[in-house]
């Protein structure tokens, strides 16, 4: 199981092999939540389209570290009681996971990957100005950790078909996916693209409410 790494220094991690100055190192992809417990029905059935989803966040992760762009793995501490129980099997991130030694591993204990975690220290410190963001759960830690990147200045891009969750009362997976791409595009929050419309690197146009490079602290 990867372990979570408070506090660093973030000038202090390496640059990824990659670096060459360019945009890739202004963007970072952000891999929220994607834990062992999602994808084995320990306390929950197994999250919607569980293999094609670690499929394509595999293929974001190798797009990354191919053009030097930053990756940060986010982790959720939940309570004894509940399905991702910090010191877990749940809690572990997924296995085909292998975390290199710049890619820092941030655990959270609320929806909001922000809030009291370093994170947004790390990525201020980075100097980065664009999150790419995928992983679990779309309505609750991929929607709030959005919403959240956003107000804090940066440039969100959600890539579409590389979140996901579970039906619930109301709705399938799918139409929760669905709902939360188009809100979150159409109120600002994000841009949207699918995986392997990404290219990981480039500054893209327009599309998201943050146009300026200013990375509020």
């Amino acid at each position: 199981m990867a372990s979570a790494r408070r506090g660093w220094d973030a000038t202090a991690i390496p640059f990824p092999s990659g670096f060459d100055g360019n945009s890739a190192m202004t963007s970072c992809l952000l891999v929220i939540d994607v834990q062992w417990g999602m994808f084995q029905a320990l306390k929950v059935p197994k999250v919607w389209n569980d293999g094609p989803l670690l499929a394509r966040i595999l293929t974001l992760i190798q797009k990354a570290r191919a053009a030097g762009t930053r990756v940060v793995y986010v982790q959720h501490a939940g309570e004894p009681h509940e399905s991702l129980a910090a010191g877990s099997p749940a809690f572990a991130l997924h296995p085909a996971f292998a975390p290199q030694p710049d890619e820092p591993v941030v655990v959270k204990r609320r929806p909001n990957a922000f809030l009291d975690t370093p994170l947004h220290g790390l990525l201020r410190g980075w100097g980065i100005k664009e999150i790419v963001a995928c992983g679990i759960q779309t309505e609750v830690c991929v929607d709030s950790t959005c919403r959240a990147a956003a107000d804090l200045g940066y440039e969100v891009t959600l890539v579409s078909d590389a979140h996901s969750t579970w039906d619930n009362q109301i709705l399938k997976a799918e139409q929760v996916i669905a709902h939360h791409n188009v809100t979150l595009k159409d109120y600002d929050f994000v841009r949207l693209l699918k995986t392997d419309e990404l290219k990981l690197g480039e500054v893209p146009d327009g599309g998201c409410r943050n146009t300026s490079t200013k990375v509020n602290g």
